[in-house]
């Protein structure tokens, strides 16, 4: 029973989080969820964050590309609040996801597939 409190609730859950990330200017607070199989979409969902760091609000939450089971991670764009990238380790792609503050929502601008899945588990920015 030792385990218990680890698992407890997770049997029947669909979906499990993936990463939580802030945006370069600590305005916005950046999540992912997957899907606890293949089959379904993951989530993603971008939070406002007052100047104190609280959430002030969920600005939009909207099924991922991906194939969302382990997938998902997200690395946002060192030099930008708008862009950041998405990747998909089980089909083995990156997109990149472009924000705007002015409608509270993201979709995917950019994608690249590679022939070699279980790439890409996680993205960096390169200068």
């Amino acid at each position: 029973m030792a385990n218990a409190g680890c698992t407890l609730g997770l049997a029947n859950a669909s979906y499990w989080a993936d990463e939580v990330v802030l945006s370069p200017s600590n305005k916005y607070l950046w999540a992912t969820t997957r899907a606890r199989d293949n089959s379904s979409k993951g989530y993603i969902s971008a939070f406002s964050l007052s100047a104190t760091g609280e959430v002030s609000k969920q600005l939009f939450l909207i099924p991922t590309t991906s194939s969302g089971g382990a997938a998902n991670a997200i690395t946002p764009a060192f030099f930008s609040d708008e862009l950041l990238a998405l990747t998909d380790s089980s089909k083995g792609f990156v997109e990149i996801w472009k924000f705007s503050s002015d409608t509270a929502t993201a979709k995917a601008v950019a994608h690249i597939d590679f022939e070699e899945t279980g790439c890409c588990a996680n993205a960096i920015w390169y200068d």
